[in-house]
């Protein structure tokens, strides 16, 4: 079963309204949701002043299940539950935006590098080989991925340059980042990654990707809980596979939600390293 926990602070408007919740008890209301083989269970908390007990709510969830999705910080580090942060399904997504992107783009014009550090993404760069002739990892399992370039070769006739650190990549027109960004190369024109950054920067960073919600979906989605989030656990929690073939139409950036229309319009008009 998939918990799913809302946790709100409502406030009365007005003096008058104010002052009545300030008598107001909390309240925690649950509903079950059914679809095939999967249950969504929606816990809505909701108090009106001070800070929620989540002692009144642990024993809705103890008997269900050890994983809820909920917004960060909510759960306190005393309790045997941990909130859902998998994000393996963002990672498909974004390997099939990238492609679908460079589907559209002429035979090897852009110029690609890829971050990964523990030699995760190897399958999708033979993938990317179907669109460009060269790329260049940085890798901390350079001997791994040495013997993957000869494959790589074989296999499509693509070129894989090795190097160590991000600070080694050449500049490039796209720069995928298998783990979550703490440092950007300032030579990169556009950096996909499936993690927010925590950083500042003034790079082009895309880090969401959103589909089309599925219709077979739609009945079990709890209110006001983001699809994507949601999607992520159907996808491990429950085994939904077939959810890593869609393709996103939306993503999100540093500088806001794009379109990928747009996104290709921004990346068609931007002069590209391999004509510098």
């Amino acid at each position: 079963m998939v918990v799913v926990l809302d946790i709100k602070k409502l406030k009365g408007t007005g003096v008058r309204g104010r002052l009545i919740s300030l008598f107001r008890r909390s309240r925690t209301e649950r509903e079950i949701k059914s679809i095939d083989d999967i249950s969504v269970l929606n816990i809505k908390h909701r108090y009106y002043h001070g800070n929620f007990n989540f002692k009144k709510i642990y024993p809705y969830i103890r008997e269900v299940s050890d994983t809820v999705l909920c917004r960060e910080n909510i759960i306190p580090v005393n309790y045997p539950i941990e909130r859902f942060c998998d994000n393996t399904l963002n990672i498909r997504l974004m390997e099939n935006f990238i492609l679908d992107i460079l589907a559209s783009f002429p035979t090897d014009s852009l110029k690609i590098c890829v971050h990964d550090p523990l030699a995760e993404c190897h399958e999708f760069i033979e993938r990317l080989f179907s669109f460009v002739s060269e790329i260049t990892v940085s890798t901390e399992m350079s001997c791994f991925y040495g013997k993957r370039a000869a494959e790589y070769y074989k296999n499509t006739g693509g070129t894989l340059k090795i190097v160590n650190t991000p600070d080694d990549l050449p500049p490039c027109d796209i720069l995928i980042y298998k783990n979550k960004i703490n440092a950007v190369p300032s030579q990169s024109a556009f950096i996909f990654t499936a993690y927010k950054p925590d950083i500042d920067t003034h790079s082009k960073i895309i880090y969401k990707y959103i589909p089309r919600f599925p219709n077979e979906y739609r009945g079990i989605l709890p209110e006001d809980t983001d699809r994507n989030y949601f999607l992520c656990a159907l996808y491990s929690l429950c085994g939904k596979n077939e959810l890593d073939k869609l393709v996103p139409e939306i993503c999100m950036s540093t500088e806001g939600v794009l379109s990928k229309k747009y996104l290709m319009h921004i990346m068609m008009n931007t002069d590209k390293t391999a004509n510098k």
